[in-house]
């Protein structure tokens, strides 16, 4: 059974008590035997022998270890006279003593005086016999008088291990394989090499650890640091799907021991689950000087594509590569909203027009059938949706009206039923088959057909909320945002409205809103530089943005399984994986 709390390593002594032998004289040249005084050598050997914890103390036994065998090899370098004892075992359990689980033997050795080498050995068998477990060598010039040799044993690994170390997320074993979460990285493991007896060798004389990855893209390997020899950190990507690796750890001996190098393989998989773990990432490269991106949408193609107040539109790969469109978009035109439309192209709102940009880029421009505005500025128009009868429909804030435009380009307007001021902004397809409008000026939720009947709702709603961006839930619920009161609502289709205000940073300014792969709701936070996380339940999460002051807009799911999102502040599109 593998104890991996035990260390392996032996610090043993040989106390040599000097005793010249009967008829010992004067030195004699180096081929007389004769010339070697005898020593009378007292070998006193200490095994603890406690459960230990790794990474405590070195310098400890194996679990298993029964008995030592002491062997003089050499003699001033050559061989070992005639008439001298060539070795000696200690056994534990004869002529040793127990204090607390430390065994303290002792027994008596007669080897010659000179430089004199000693072969060490440690068994998990009495008497030397059984697997070896450890083993070195150690030369100590033994002369009159009391000598002491200390040796350390270098463990003998017959396999290797790789165990994740307390309180890591990554689960498994050797044999099933390992499984990491992808938020957790980066993670630590420990690699030991193991004894015959399943015991982990550890501290002073323990093999050197390795750990190598079949795949350093996906889970990549950290040279440990020397306070932590056995412990290697692994930092793997934060991928969508679940990606997999080949980890082979390895056990090379200290020369000391005499064995040889062992290695095994183990899979490491990283699940590709749904959550988001909150690391951010800004992509600015592409992008103009002066741009502000406002609202982001999935495309038909598998990018992200953005609206630039700056008279552009925007694509941006899952890669980060930013490329902006500005041929056949008006000027100062400021497009704000974009949307996906039946016929798979891109659909945006601007200054008074609606256009129309194919995933190539060819941009066409409508304003036949929108208002023109009377008032200090040009009719905005801020957000656009497709609805369930495969047109567009928009909001129009300076002008309070909804619009439709068919894929053909053909515009309509409604007002009836929308209260004066209301100030359109945001408008999502319901699950119902209408399309539900936020108020910003008037403080009311809107709900209209497809047929282009209004209703109005504000029973619920906070007096001054001015609501903002808005989402079908996946709880089949519409969620918004209230940007004045830093609160996330949500209506009913039968027009019932919650308030969640808890968790959410005052003067965050909640700004639009979007479905997560993880089910939950996403929001952006204008002015807190933040995002944050509502789930259908009403708990709330914030995750901050590194760079400051970035004034986040837009956000959407993008084909990748992260959120992406739009900084109007800092000339940079985010992602959050």
């Amino acid at each position: 059974m593998r104890l991996p709390s035990l260390f392996f390593a032996l610090l043993s002594c040989l106390a040599l008590c000097a005793c010249e032998r009967a008829g010992g004289g004067a030195s004699l040249p180096a081929s007389s035997p004769s010339r070697f005084k005898a020593v009378k050598a007292t070998v006193r050997v200490e095994f603890p022998h406690r459960t230990r914890r790794r990474g405590g103390a070195s310098h400890y036994v194996s679990a298993s270890t029964k008995s030592v065998r002491f062997t003089l090899t050499t003699v001033d370098g050559g061989s070992v006279p005639a008439g001298y004892t060539t070795g000696v075992t200690v056994t534990l359990g004869t002529g040793c003593t127990d204090s607390s689980g430390t065994y303290t033997c002792t027994t008596a050795w007669t080897v010659p005086a000179g430089s004199d080498a000693f072969t060490v050995v440690a068994y998990d068998g009495s008497n030397a016999t059984g697997s070896e477990l450890s083993r070195n060598t150690v030369t100590k010039s033994v002369s009159s008088g009391s000598n002491t040799i200390a040796v350390t044993l270098d463990g003998i690994p017959a396999s290797v291990v790789v165990s994740p170390v307390s309180g890591s997320t990554i689960a498994g074993s050797m044999g099933a394989g390992f499984a990491a979460t992808k938020c957790g990285s980066p993670q630590s493991v420990d690699v030991y090499g193991v004894d015959a007896d399943g015991n982990d060798i550890v501290g002073a004389g323990a093999p050197t650890p390795s750990l190598s990855s079949s795949n350093t893209a996906v889970v990549s390997v950290a040279t440990p640091p020397p306070s932590t020899p056995n412990q290697f950190t692994l930092t793997y990507a934060i991928e969508h799907s679940s990606t997999g690796v080949e980890l082979t750890a390895g056990a090379t001996p200290l020369s000391g021991s005499g064995g040889s190098a062992q290695t095994a393989t183990v899979s490491l998989t990283v699940d590709g689950s749904t959550s988001i773990c909150g690391i951010v990432t800004e992509f600015s490269t592409g992008l103009d000087a002066s741009a502000q991106g406002r609202r982001i949408v999935e495309g038909p193609d598998g990018n992200l594509w953005f609206a630039d107040a700056g008279s552009r539109i925007g694509r941006i790969t899952t890669a980060g590569v930013i490329t902006e469109f500005t041929s056949g978009i008006a000027g100062a035109s400021d497009p704000i909203g974009i949307a996906e439309g039946s016929d798979g192209n891109l659909w945006f709102t601007q200054l008074a027009s609606v256009g129309r940009i194919t995933t190539s880029a060819t941009v066409t421009e409508f304003s036949t059938g929108i208002v023109e505005y009377s008032g200090p500025t040009e009719n905005t128009l801020m957000d656009i949706a497709a609805g369930s009868d495969h047109n567009l429909w928009f909001t129009e804030y300076c002008a309070n009206r909804i619009g439709r435009i068919t894929t053909a380009g053909t515009i309509t307007e409604f007002t009836a039923g929308l209260s004066a001021r209301s100030f359109p902004w945001g408008i999502a397809a319901g699950p119902d088959g209408n399309l539900w409008f936020t108020e910003y000026g008037g403080g009311r939720i809107g709900r209209i057909t497809t047929g282009g009947t209004i209703t109005e709702f504000s029973t619920g709603l906070t007096a001054g909320a001015a609501p903002g961006g808005i989402v079908q839930g996946p709880d089949a619920n519409l969620w918004f945002t209230e940007q004045s009161g830093d609160k996330i609502g949500k209506i009913t289709t039968g027009g019932t409205i919650t308030e969640y205000s808890s968790g959410i940073s005052s003067g965050a300014w909640p700004s639009e809103i979007a479905v997560g792969p993880d089910g939950n709701l996403w929001f952006t936070e204008y002015d807190g530089n933040r995002l944050g996380r509502i789930t259908t339940g009403g708990t709330v999460t914030e995750f901050s943005i590194p760079t400051a002051a970035t004034a986040p807009y837009g956000i959407t799911t993008g084909p990748d399984g992260n959120l992406w999102f739009t900084q109007e502040a800092c000339e940079c599109v985010g992602r959050m994986q």
